[in-house]
């Protein structure tokens, strides 16, 4: 490209040389100046377009250089790119199969978490059944430690009540050597009773022995003067007999009770039939604590009112039955 500028620029400047003299020897020396000039700025134009061909030069060089070495990189990504093609190929087909063996993969970790699962639920239950059952071994461990320690304490207890059993009987043996001496202590003293208090029977006194206890009942009218509630001559007779029998046996506990009928009390007798029941227990106890042989600790008494009758009628006779002191008799 260098030797075909160098030819034109000397074309030209021939041209210009030879219109020079053609113009030289037919035009005025002012068209030759004018020619000198045009000349020179030929000259001038010419070297700046040498210099602008020398850079062109020098860049279509390196345009060159490049393009080679961008054919070279062409050639390389195309080679590239075609090995990309093929290895894509590959990957996609290895990558098909890779989607087919994840899925199965997928499909098998599914069922082996299924079975976990399933593993997982059983190994509990079997797990809560295992405590469930170390558990009763432990309760059933703990029974029979307990049903040892129990059989080994109540064949102690065995063993002491086995003693004490013996010594229960022995003092049942005594206890029923005292109740047959209080039995027939009592059976003497309700003879001796029967015996003495006989003539009083017919006035209104009973005698009863049940069990280990003597009954006296004295009926009002034997007793008291029904106005006053005191004690009337024939009573306190017949409670000196009594006096003289109970002195003669201290042993005895003397409970009096008094009953009343379902009437109330008299008029300046007592308020309630309680209270009356109080105060003829009290009279009869009065008595016979007038008597220094006759033990006052021994005396108790006490007021049932109308709670406990002998006979249920509501008439003159059953409340003249109801009406009563009872004297008790036990041996201590």
């Amino acid at each position: 490209m260098t030797i075909i500028m160098n030819k034109f620029f000397i074309f030209v400047s021939i041209n210009i040389i030879l219109m020079l003299v053609l113009v030289s020897s037919c035009v005025s020396p002012r068209a030759v100046e004018d020619a000198k000039k045009e000349t020179y700025r030929v000259r001038t134009q010419k070297d700046l377009l040498q210099k602008q061909y020398d850079s062109i030069a020098v860049l279509s060089s390196k345009m060159f250089n490049k393009n080679q070495e961008l054919a070279k990189e062409n050639k390389a990504l195309k080679e590239d790119t075609l090995l990309l093609s093929q290895r894509f190929k590959k990957f996609a087909f290895n990558n098909g199969d890779l989607n087919k063996r994840l899925d199965e993969t997928m499909t098998e970790n599914e069922r082996l978490r299924k079975e976990n699962r399933e593993l997982n639920n059983n190994f509990t239950q079997k797990e809560t059944e295992i405590r469930d059952r170390a558990f009763e071994i432990k309760q059933r461990e703990a029974e029979l430690a307990l049903k040892e320690k129990n059989m080994s304490y109540n064949q102690q207890q065995i063993n002491d009540g086995k003693q004490n059993l013996a010594k229960q009987q022995q003092r049942f043996d005594n206890i029923d050597s005292l109740n047959n001496l209080k039995k027939m202590q009592l059976q003497a003293i309700n003879s001796e009773l029967n015996l003495n208090l006989s003539p009083y029977k017919a006035s209104g006194l009973s005698i009863e022995q049940k069990n280990d206890k003597i009954t006296l009942t004295f009926n009002d009218k034997l007793l008291f003067n029904t106005t006053n509630y005191q004690l009337t001559t024939n009573g306190k007779t017949a409670l000196k007999q009594l006096e003289n029998i109970l002195e003669n046996h201290p042993q005895l506990l003397i409970n009096i009770l008094g009953h009343t009928d379902d009437l109330p009390p008299a008029p300046k007798t007592a308020k309630t039939k309680l209270d009356l029941s109080l105060q003829k227990a009290a009279t009869v106890a009065k008595q016979l604590s007038n008597n220094p042989r006759i033990n006052k600790s021994t005396i108790t008494t006490g007021g049932k009112a109308d709670n406990e009758p002998l006979d249920n009628s509501k008439n003159a006779l059953a409340r003249s039955a109801n009406r009563r002191v009872e004297i008790v008799l036990s041996i201590n």
